[in-house]
């Protein structure tokens, strides 16, 4: 039984099987390196060069930064993977070379994360996260973005950020509503503090972002990239939770099967408006610090510079490879994260496009598996936001549908799915338990019991013998 307690706990369970045709990318471990000793020597050179009343506490801030940072080391959070890393650093070191900076950024680091999302840490450290990488079309696309993130570090925005916000916090009713909050007493008041305060230090960061944009696209400019993608970078992240393949009902084809179409009041959404929520949505509002798409392009459009030589021509070839095992990645960061939501919204994108890819195949049956044991534990509000309330488009309606559907309709398609020819791999032991567990899920005991037999034959010592000999 030790292996059926084990999916519970999500990824620990699964393990990919001999011959899946993508391997999950390797962590970044060594915190001994001469990257994270020029990590903490940033920290203590950017902590010399506050100059404020309140040095001290901003200080506290960047050292607790820092032991975030050193945490998600620890936690294997960054990513070490070489095509990755050197297509970044290339693009990182012409920006560098290319322009004339104040202050001497650090590294970009990949972070493991499926969210879309770049950010100046600090100290000089520049994070991009697997799923901003994934959803690029092409590399003029990431060096904007990372010329932004410059932007940022190199107008000094962290520091009077962090100061503003401090300021900010230091309001005594700011303070006590916040206590209120965090001990779950939300009242009407407290709730129009909060946005009060939310509010004034996201307007603060909004200018902030308009200043980063411009200052970044003469960085861009400077470094030969093309300057329309500087705009389709923005319309890109603007569009973020509309699937980047495959949008709309389509996303669900792989989930729909003859005999047992997919069912479109799956998708409907469940609207609530409670203060709690509305409190969502204001801290979700804070993320979204950016100004609105038209104005960030309005204000680009006014920008005139002339590009420091030739335009700089790119292996698009090479760039789209990076790109694709960053989408393969972004399905296996979200599942190690537990996030079911999201592996499914990455990996039903990419299925019609690699539809004999084991990797992606085996992917969709677990989290549909596994679904269905949370389900029965009544456990699945730990993998899937119970409310779709903070998303939009393609990304909501993953979660509508994982909320809508019942179980015996997901047990049907969890059996459909990997029954299916095409899906089934006879090599792949893992296929074998995912039916096996289904048919009995389903009761389709003779079907059940034949997978075992077939199993037991092809894999005698195979890693689900002893599951399935205690039923």
């Amino acid at each position: 039984m030790k292996k059926i307690i084990f999916i519970i706990f999500g990824y620990l369970y699964f393990q990919p099987s001999s011959g899946q045709d993508f391997t999950p990318l390797k962590p970044f471990t060594d915190r001994t390196s001469v990257k994270w000793k020029a990590i903490a020597q940033r920290t203590g050179k950017e902590i010399d060069k506050i100059n404020s009343p309140k040095k001290n506490q901003i200080a506290e801030v960047l050292k607790t930064r820092f032991e975030f940072l050193e945490r998600e080391f620890k936690n294997k959070k960054y990513l070490a993977d070489s095509a990755l890393q050197n297509q970044v650093d290339r693009v990182w070191n012409r920006l560098l070379t290319h322009n004339t900076l104040s202050y001497e950024p650090g590294e970009v680091l990949i972070s493991n994360a499926a969210d879309i999302n770049a950010y100046s840490f600090g100290e000089g450290t520049i994070i991009v996260t697997i799923g901003l990488l994934a959803r690029l079309r092409n590399e003029s696309q990431l060096a904007y973005t990372l010329a932004h993130e410059l932007a940022h570090y190199e107008l000094n925005h962290t520091l009077l950020n962090i100061a503003k916000q401090i300021e900010q916090t230091d309001h005594p009713q700011v303070e006590a509503a916040l206590a209120n909050i965090r001990a779950g007493n939300i009242s009407s008041k407290d709730y129009s503090i909060v946005k009060a305060w939310v509010f004034a230090t996201t307007h603060f960061q909004r200018q902030e972002e308009v200043a980063a944009d411009s200052l970044g696209f003469i960085f861009f400019k400077n470094a030969g990239y093309r300057q329309d993608q500087a705009n389709g970078l923005l319309k890109l992240l603007d569009s973020a939770q509309w699937a980047k393949h495959h949008p709309g009902e389509a996303l669900f084809y792989p989930l729909s099967f003859s005999g047992f179409p997919f069912k479109p009041q799956w998708l409907k959404e469940h609207k609530t408006s409670t203060v709690k929520d509305s409190l969502k949505e204001i801290f979700l509002d804070s993320l979204r610090s950016h100004p609105h798409i038209r104005e960030r392009l309005a204000a680009l459009s006014k920008i005139k510079v002339s590009a420091q030589g030739r335009l700089y021509f790119t292996d698009s070839s090479r760039f789209q490879r990076v790109v694709q095992k960053a989408e393969f990645q972004c399905v296996q960061s979200a599942f190690e994260n537990n996030r079911f939501d999201q592996t499914l919204f990455y990996a039903l994108q990419l299925k019609p496009d690699h539809p004999g890819n084991q990797y992606i195949t085996t992917l969709i049956g677990r989290v549909l598996l596994s679904l269905n044991i949370q389900r029965r534990n009544s456990t699945a509000y730990r993998y899937v936001p119970g409310s779709s309330l903070l998303y939009r488009h393609d990304g909501k309606a993953v979660i509508n549908f994982l909320n809508n559907i019942d179980l015996r309709d997901l047990s049907e398609i969890t059996f459909r799915f990997i029954n299916l020819k095409g899906n089934f791999n006879a090599q792949n032991e893992e296929h074998y338990f995912i039916l096996w567990k289904v048919c009995l899920f389903t009761d389709r005991w003779e079907t059940a019991r034949k997978v075992k037999t077939t199993y037991q034959l092809n894999f005698p010592h195979g890693e689900y013998i002893e599951d399935m000999m205690t039923y």
